[in-house]
């Protein structure tokens, strides 16, 4: 009896310190992919990240794609290492960072780049808390800090290129992120 309940009291415990959520990806209101992301941590201070999001559509022309894969890890409450993998109708980008004792190393492609700023808050971390304190966030994917600013209650953007990026969230937690590109918005809406 003893060993069932320190079993049960162990599995309890390490699904407490996990959390997925799941998205679906919408184009002009119809299902064209899903996106989960993770939150695991665990007792020695690390917390870990994993994001995986598909999606296809159907264009004039041709099908357009996107295919996502990021793990991201943090150690005592800073970044530590980063692998993000984007596939955007075939074409592949690749980030990766690490933790150095100078900052972090930022490989993206061919280019090489140091960031000597402690990274505290990141994009993955959006999913997951409200960053209702933040002025700045830093981006995974493209290796740098990215402005970003309260619109309204609940609701935070930032810009990318040519994308903003709204994230909204009730009552502390994200419900959607609208993507707002010049041909229309894309919308992630939480399924769970």
């Amino acid at each position: 009896m003893k060993i069932f309940l320190l079993l049960f009291i162990a599995v309890f415990y390490q699904i407490a310190l996990s959390q997925t959520k799941k998205f679906d990806v919408l184009l002009f209101g119809k299902s064209i992919g899903q996106t989960t992301i993770s939150k695991q941590s665990n007792n020695n201070g690390l917390i870990t990240y994993h994001l995986n999001s598909n999606s296809s559509v159907n264009a004039i022309i041709k099908t357009r794609s996107s295919n996502m894969e990021f793990d991201i890890k943090y150690l005592n409450g800073s970044l530590y290492s980063a692998f993000c993998k984007a596939v955007t109708d075939g074409v592949q980008a690749i980030t990766n960072i690490t933790k150095t004792a100078e900052g972090y190393l930022v490989k993206k492609e061919t280019d090489v780049k140091k960031v000597t700023e402690a990274v505290t808050f990141s994009s993955m971390e959006l999913y997951f808390t409200e960053p209702v304190n933040e002025k700045r966030v830093f981006s995974e994917r493209m290796g740098e800090f990215v402005a970003f600013e309260k619109t309204a209650p609940g609701e935070y953007a930032n810009k990318l290129k040519d994308v903003t990026n709204i994230y909204r969230y009730r009552n502390g937690s994200l419900y959607e992120i609208e993507m707002r590109k010049p041909l229309g918005s894309v919308f992630m809406r939480a399924k769970n």
